[in-house]
């Protein structure tokens, strides 16, 4: 007869994560997962849909002081990136008055033509 603790070893080495998916819903993200675990006496298939604590309030991206390797925090706190590009920048352009240029800058501002300049 098999100890418990033998059981549960024998139970963790024979698991077999079959699929796992990232889902996306109404601003949530959850993780739909697919689990097989096969024991001497039985197989089990688990299927979880488990929350994950993403939210844009917890996203950073830092470098690791002592290897330089960048670490990224989507809400569990972080993690090391064995790979990272930033792969996409897009320009951002404003529409503005001069009244709300001058409010950003603190101080008027005169324009001039650039061949006055």
């Amino acid at each position: 007869m098999l100890l418990l603790k033998e059981l549960k070893k024998c139970i963790i080495q024979n698991t077999i994560l079959k699929k796992i998916k990232l889902i996306e819903e109404n601003r949530e993200y959850l993780l739909d997962i697919d689990i097989l675990v096969d024991s001497k006496f039985e197989t089990e298939r688990h299927k979880a849909v488990a929350k994950l604590p993403i939210t844009s309030s917890s996203f950073s991206i830092t470098e690791d002081s002592y290897g330089g390797r960048k670490m990224i925090n989507i809400g569990f706190d972080n993690l090391p990136c064995i790979s990272y590009i930033i792969y996409e920048t897009e320009k951002k352009e404003r529409i503005m008055t001069l009244a709300e240029i001058e409010n950003k800058l603190g101080y008027k501002i005169k324009l001039v033509n650039e061949e006055q300049h």
